[in-house]
């Protein structure tokens, strides 16, 4: 046992054995490996983080937030004012990773008809602000500003979300892609009025590891018949002008027991794996 303990070449020789059998012998799938996996990717992200853009802003909706506006969900109006000042100071794309799936209830109109035929009618007649749909207030903002990203997430709606730019690809790429992308059933999206005029749309659905972590996300998304970007592939897209493009790398392939794939936009190439 103290020759083992003292022997370098003993050490060495255990360490490489129990490599080959993590590597070799116990199944990708296999929990205990799977945690390993985990903790030296997330060691080696401590050890040396990405490099974060100074083109990148995060405007957070926190606490302070909440008590100078109020509760959530704001009134459209108030996400109105948010687009339109985040373009006076220079915002080239933004993009709202939540979803506002309902009409806004805060609204005008929506008081209007709780009221009985005479009151509206009376109201109606002496001030016109009572007719104002905080959503239709939005949804002009975001057409004007031509740059805004809506968004969809899981949800119970079946009518399939709003796809305004097609992903291009060969035959045999956009078919494997149909099949092994993140699968999307039901959503919650923004509504119509909202999504129609959206510059652009992608998902932010996601999905916890092991150790119910988040730390990637799809880039693509399918529901069998349409092939669906995440919202940060589709912000790419807006700010880089160009048309995304799925392709093989056959560079990387041929050294993989999988084939290789990337997501070229413009002069960006983005690695993804087949799923």
């Amino acid at each position: 046992m103290s020759q083992f303990l003292t022997n370098r070449w003993l050490h060495i020789f255990f360490l490489l054995s129990l490599l080959f059998v993590l590597v070799f012998v116990i199944s990708p799938y296999n929990p205990i490996r799977q945690r390993i996996q985990l903790i030296i990717f997330d060691t080696y992200l401590n050890e040396y983080p990405r490099e974060t853009s100074e083109s990148v802003y995060i405007v957070d909706i926190d606490d302070e937030s909440l008590k100078r506006e109020g509760q959530w969900p704001w009134p459209r109006t108030v996400l109105a004012e948010l687009v339109k000042n985040l373009n006076r100071m220079g915002a080239k794309v933004i993009a709202f990773d939540g979803v506002l799936a309902e009409p806004d209830r805060t609204s005008p109109t929506k008081f209007l008809e709780k009221l009985p035929a005479e009151t509206l009618n009376q109201l109606t007649s002496q001030y016109d602000a009572f007719l104002i749909d905080n959503d239709d207030v939005l949804a002009d903002v975001i057409k004007d500003a031509g740059n805004f990203v809506s968004a969809f997430t899981h949800g119970i709606d079946e009518k399939r979300p709003r796809l305004v730019q097609n992903l291009k690809s060969k035959k045999d790429v956009r078919a494997h892609f149909l099949k092994e992308s993140f699968q999307i059933r039901k959503t919650a999206k923004f509504i119509e009025k909202l999504e129609n005029v959206s510059a652009g749309n992608g998902s932010f659905m996601a999905k916890p590891e092991l150790d119910n972590v988040i730390r990637k996300t799809p880039m693509l998304f399918s529901n069998g018949h349409y092939i669906y970007p995440s919202l940060s592939l589709e912000t790419i897209r807006l700010h880089e002008n160009s048309i995304p493009i799925i392709k093989q790398n056959e560079d990387f392939s041929q050294f993989s027991f999988e084939p290789i794939f990337e997501i070229i936009v413009g002069n960006k190439s983005i690695p993804i794996d087949v799923g």
